[in-house]
């Protein structure tokens, strides 16, 4: 028997908003449209993608400081 269970996605934002989606692309629409800008907010919920992309940005600054020689 196989697994007829749809898969939902919640919406990301911290302001306990109740918008579900039945896929990813919707959610991304959804947060565009509805919290444009929200994302850079500190209490905005962290995603693995996010924190790869601020780990990389911090390993860039670490060398381009001028004080540091």
């Amino acid at each position: 028997m196989s697994d007829t269970t749809a898969q939902t996605y919640p919406c990301p934002s911290p302001d306990d908003c109740k918008f579900t989606a039945g896929g990813t692309a919707e959610v991304a629409e959804h947060v565009n449209d509805e919290h444009s800008g929200e994302f850079a907010r500190d209490d905005w919920p962290d995603t693995p993608a996010a924190s790869n992309t601020d780990r990389e940005n911090e390993d860039n600054e670490e060398g381009d400081d001028p004080d540091d020689c």
